[in-house]
């Protein structure tokens, strides 16, 4: 039987990959404690299931003995991510005594084909009501391999130590070595080397300049793609 390893969950705004311990919403990574990341998978791979208070200790925390406090605690910092996409309460139902269920609609897609990632910088918005309605999210690479050095990147990233700073550079230095078109990855050089530079790790008098040239690359790769909307 597959694993839920095996899949990528998409519910709302919100990608769920097990395999990477990503979270994200809107191409933004959720940081999550590994317990809740934990707690997160098995619900959502039993979506629209009650879940038993046993079973998820079980699978959360196995061969160990916890107190249901443990479980509590981490159901609430799961809300609180989920609230992000407006309904953190109500995606995951209590069921008094017995345990909890995940109750927003699923899709769930096989990790090996992976959907196109988006993402929110590549939004053209329009928050004027008398103008046209904003174009949809593009779609930034359709390269499966490419996709997933840059969700290893964003997952590294999203930590900020400079070890996994340094780690999410060569993912995305991956991502694009495989797709040179790649707008986002670039961006997400740039936010590591600004990170280096902000957090001391790297002088900024270096960092900064090579975030700068990495998002300059990522806005011409932007402005070049035949997507795009021209005002």
């Amino acid at each position: 039987m597959p694993s839920s390893q095996d899949f990528v969950f998409e519910f709302g705004d919100f990608v769920l990959a097990p395999a990477e311990r990503l979270l994200t919403w809107r191409g933004e990574p959720i940081a999550l404690t590994p317990k809740a990341f934990d707690l997160l998978v098995t619900l959502v791979g039993r979506s629209g299931h009650l879940v038993s208070k046993d079973d998820l200790l079980r699978a959360v925390w196995p061969g160990t003995v916890v107190e249901e406090v443990n479980l509590t605690v981490n159901i609430s910092a799961l809300r609180k991510a989920l609230s992000r996409g407006g309904n953190g309460n109500g995606a995951i139902q209590t069921v008094p005594t017995r345990g909890y269920r995940f109750l927003v609609p699923v899709k769930r897609r096989d990790f090996s084909v992976i959907p196109p990632l988006q993402d929110p910088r590549l939004e053209t918005r329009n928050d004027r009501p008398h103008e046209q309605p904003r174009q949809p999210v593009r779609p930034v690479t359709e390269n499966t391999d490419a996709y997933r050095a840059y969700l290893r990147g964003r997952y590294h990233w999203n930590e900020r130590s400079e070890a996994s700073l340094k780690r999410a550079i060569d993912s995305f230095q991956r991502a694009v070595s495989i797709d040179p078109r790649f707008a986002v990855a670039y961006s997400g050089l740039a936010d590591c080397y600004a990170a280096l530079g902000y957090l001391s790790y790297t002088a900024p008098v270096e960092a900064f300049p090579i975030a700068r040239q990495h998002a300059t690359e990522a806005l011409d790769l932007m402005r070049r793609s035949p997507n795009r909307t021209h005002r």
